[in-house]
């Protein structure tokens, strides 16, 4: 099982790792926006690898016949699957094409509840002490700090071709 890691803590690797813990140069707003950029990045490689139920959530909600539209959850992502419950049994559901498929109409052929599996967007970290809130595998912090430093070390013009061959092999 992985560690829970506070913002400050992947702030100080991050400046560890860019040889930057005294330095007046980084800017806090811009490293916590590079940490998250970081955060989000191995999101998408995660979910990208097939890897999604490292995140997964789930959410039910009731379909009518005559309505074809309906909201996803406000941290929605990519769905990992979607399926129409019925006597007690869940049946998988196609992708959904827009408007018509083979002349008919895509709203639902009867009411009823629909269970949705998706990955939801990933966590932006704010405060200090504010823990990372996702499950990643073993060593993800390094990723993490890494990329931070990596972009540090860019912005300060300065070589980050190690570092970045360094975040690579994490990869």
């Amino acid at each position: 099982m992985s560690a829970r890691v506070t913002l400050a803590t992947l702030r100080a690797r991050a400046l560890d790792y860019a040889d930057m813990t005294s330095s007046e140069f980084p800017d806090k707003s811009r490293l916590r926006d590079y940490i998250n950029s970081g955060i989000s990045e191995l999101v998408d490689l995660l979910v990208q690898s097939g890897t999604e139920d490292y995140f997964r959530k789930d959410t039910t909600f009731s379909v009518t016949s005559t309505t074809e539209s309906y909201a996803l959850p406000d941290d929605f992502y990519k769905a990992v699957g979607v399926f129409f419950q019925s006597s007690s049994r869940r049946f998988t559901m196609d992708k959904w094409q827009p408007l018509e498929i083979d002349g008919a109409r895509t709203t639902p052929l009867q009411s009823g509840t629909v269970e949705l599996w998706y990955v939801p967007q990933a966590p932006v970290l704010v405060a200090e002490k504010e823990e990372v809130p996702a499950v990643f595998p073993q060593g993800w912090e390094d990723f993490i700090a890494l990329h931070a430093a990596v972009r540090l070390l860019i912005r300060e013009e300065s070589d980050a071709s190690q570092l970045s061959r360094e975040r690579d092999m994490v990869k």
